[in-house]
């Protein structure tokens, strides 16, 4: 399965540990480089208006489930920038009480963020 193939079928299904795995060693990477390589995707495509947030935000919500696997499973630390896109997008999923659309004001400047040096 090709990066991309990946990445569509992220925003329909979650996949197991051992399905990224495979995906990652038959992509020559390691785990965590196939963690990040989706979640700057998302991001990207998000900020450039390619991809909506329900999609995005429903992906990475999969890929954190399966990054806390890794990190108990491995005894490992979250691969950075994927944890910091997780949550960007986590922002934006409630209301802060602020009276201000929460994608805007937190999720979007909090990607850009992450991905600054990416």
């Amino acid at each position: 399965m090709s990066i991309e193939e990946i990445y569509r079928t992220s925003t329909e299904r979650d996949f197991t540990l051992v399905e990224l795995s495979g995906y990652a060693a038959t992509l020559g990477m390691s785990l965590p480089e196939l963690f990040n390589e989706l979640s700057l995707l998302f991001a990207r495509r998000f900020l450039a208006g390619e991809e909506s947030y329900e999609n995005a935000d429903f992906a990475m919500n999969g890929l954190e489930a399966r990054m806390v696997d890794f990190v108990m499973e491995y005894d490992e630390v979250f691969p950075e920038p994927a944890q910091a896109i997780y949550a960007a997008f986590d922002e934006g999923e409630y209301d802060h009480q602020d009276g201000s659309d929460p994608v805007k004001k937190y999720t979007i400047p909090l990607l850009r963020e992450a991905i600054g040096g990416a």
